[in-house]
């Protein structure tokens, strides 16, 4: 429930309310939440570990009345890597008013195509960047319902017939504990060592950075 997030916030993913609370390691207050469930409604409390506060921060009805619900029943890897994507909706109070899929949760949304109660379609590879390697990966699909709700089903699958192998590693003057940006063919990483790395993908080579870029106190800065 914790994660690297910065904020308090909540989304709705299947009728289901998932929340989002501050930074653990730097959270001088050991912020937290606890969540209670009801029939029809959901609380949720911030807590703090350092005083044992609790304060009601969210109340929010449960969704749980016109659930909508599908299955993807295949996610079939082609040679050249794209991917057939086949969903069964088995139950959509609202009606269905589109459906789309992509690859591991980023790229381009390929718009899939209805037949009864199966919709299907093929997940080109060609504009994911970076590219798609040979793996295991997963296919999500994102159904919108008429009432504008949309609701989600996830299934892996694994790209067969070449090998993966690492083609650079660099090593920073520190630990790395976030997740790096990829832009252009550039990999942007921030370390504990108080700088930023613009690493060519290609070749993992050090590129030049702007001159009003950097990292201070922990924070990227990018200038202009």
């Amino acid at each position: 429930m914790g994660g690297h997030l910065h904020e308090w916030g909540y989304t709705v993913e299947n009728g289901i309310l998932w929340e989002f609370i501050p930074d653990q390691k730097n959270n001088n207050n050991q912020g937290y939440a606890t969540v209670k469930v009801t029939p029809n409604k959901l609380y949720i409390y911030q807590r703090q570990a350092s005083t044992g506060s609790k304060t009601l921060w969210l109340t929010v009805p449960m969704v749980n009345k016109r659930k909508a619900s599908m299955t993807i029943t295949s996610t079939t890897a082609q040679a050249n890597g794209n991917v057939a994507v086949s969903v069964q909706v088995n139950k959509a109070p609202d009606g269905v008013a589109a459906m789309q899929a992509r690859i591991d949760n980023y790229g381009t949304w390929t718009i899939l195509t209805q037949n009864g109660d199966t919709w299907s379609g093929t997940i080109s590879i060609a504009g994911y960047s970076p590219s798609i390697p040979y793996g295991k990966h997963f296919v999500g699909a994102n159904m919108t319902d008429n009432a504008d709700k949309v609701w989600k089903e996830y299934k892996e699958y694994t790209w067969s017939g070449g090998n993966v192998t690492t083609r650079w590693v660099y090593q920073t003057g520190d630990v790395v504990q976030s997740s790096p940006t990829y832009f252009d063919g550039v990999v942007y990483i921030g370390s504990e060592d108080k700088k930023m790395y613009a690493i060519n993908d290609f070749n993992g080579s050090l590129m030049p950075l702007m001159p009003a870029m950097g990292v201070s106190n922990g924070d990227i800065r990018l200038g202009v």
